[in-house]
């Protein structure tokens, strides 16, 4: 906790500094540091700059729709882990009197099926 906090100080007074940083005088190598603020290369002009962030986005849209199919498997598959663990809670129920161990029988004990 210290640590982290420490960690958002320094990165507030590193935000704090960023005008003077912008004007080429402060670095942000620190490797503590958890975001860095992205500042122009020297050797950039805008339209560089744009033809770079124009490239990255293209990249970056291309790989979203790849993730985006594998997302929302992953999203049925959890919804249906859901759903038989679910079934199998209460096959359990019915066939030993078992009760399922969400936290909510807490205390209650299992019983027998008639």
């Amino acid at each position: 906790m210290l640590n982290e906090l420490e960690r958002n100080l320094a990165m507030v007074k590193r935000m704090r500094l960023s005008s003077e940083q912008i004007r080429g005088r402060m670095s942000f190598k620190s490797k503590d540091l958890t975001c860095k603020i992205p500042i122009m290369k020297p050797t950039e002009n805008y339209e560089q700059l744009i033809e770079r962030f124009t490239k990255r986005t293209t990249q970056l849209t291309a790989r979203l729709a790849e993730v985006q199919e594998a997302h929302d498997e992953y999203l049925r598959i959890q919804r249906d882990l859901t759903r038989l663990e679910g079934s199998l809670q209460a096959v359990e129920y019915l066939a030993f009197g078992k009760l399922p161990g969400d936290g909510n029988h807490g205390g209650m004990k299992d019983h027998r099926p008639q």
